[in-house]
C-alpha cells in the first residue's frame, strides 16, 4: 500500500508536464515581422577607433566621439545652488522611450553599473545617468585607464584611456565639498 503511494507521489509532477504547455515556453519570432525595429535593436558596437576626449567647455564637461561628428558620450558637472553637483553621462545611441537600464562601465581596475533612463533629444531618445559627484562609481574614470561604456542596444563602446574624465569627476567632488563648506553654519564665537 505505501509503495502505491510513494509510487503515485513521485508520478504526480510528471502529470503536470504536456506538450501543449511546453509549446508556450518560448516566444518565436521573426525579423522580417519586426523588421523596423530591428536597427537599433541588434546594433552592432560603435567604432571608436578616431575617437577622442574633447573639452566643451573649460572644466566640467568632456565629449566622446570622432572630430567632426556628434559625441558618442558625454559627462558633464552639473550644479546648482540648492542640490549637490552631479555628474550626468548622456549615452548618444538610439533607445526606446521610457525604458530603464543600468549603463555599465567597466574599467581596468574596477565596474560600475548606474541607472540610466532614456531621454528625448528632438526626435531621437538617448541614455541618460545623473551620478552624485561623490558616489564612489565615478572611481571608474578616475585611474585614466581605458573604459567600455555599455547600454542596452548600444552595443560596447570603448573609450580611450585619459586622465580628462577623472579630472571632471575630481573637479565636480571639490565643488560639491566646497558648497558642502559654505552651508554649514559657522561656529559661534
Amino acid at each position: 500500500m505505501q509503495r502505491r503511494v510513494l509510487l503515485s507521489l513521485a508520478c504526480l509532477p510528471l502529470a503536470a508536464c504536456s506538450a501543449v504547455a511546453s509549446d508556450n515556453a518560448v516566444q518565436k519570432f521573426s525579423f522580417d515581422d519586426i523588421g523596423h525595429h530591428v536597427d537599433h535593436i541588434v546594433a552592432a558596437s560603435p567604432d571608436a577607433t578616431d575617437a577622442i576626449w574633447t573639452p566643451l567647455d573649460s572644466t566640467r564637461s568632456l565629449a566622446f566621439g570622432k572630430p567632426g561628428e556628434e559625441p558618442m558620450l558625454t559627462l558633464v558637472c552639473e550644479m546648482d545652488e540648492h542640490t549637490q553637483p552631479v555628474i550626468r553621462i548622456v549615452r548618444n545611441t538610439p533607445a526606446d522611450p521610457g525604458a530603464k537600464a543600468l549603463l555599465a562601465l567597466l574599467g581596468a581596475r574596477m565596474n560600475a553599473r548606474v541607472p540610466a533612463d532614456t531621454r528625448s533629444a528632438g526626435s531621437a531618445w538617448h541614455w541618460e545617468s545623473r551620478v552624485p559627484a561623490q558616489d564612489p562609481q565615478l572611481d571608474v574614470f578616475l585611474d585614466g585607464g581605458s573604459v567600455e561604456a555599455t547600454v542596452p542596444g548600444g552595443g560596447t563602446l570603448k573609450l580611450a584611456a585619459s586622465s580628462e574624465p577623472g579630472r571632471v569627476v575630481n573637479w565636480c567632488r571639490r565643488q560639491s565639498s566646497q558648497q558642502a563648506s559654505m552651508e554649514q553654519p559657522a561656529p559661534p564665537a
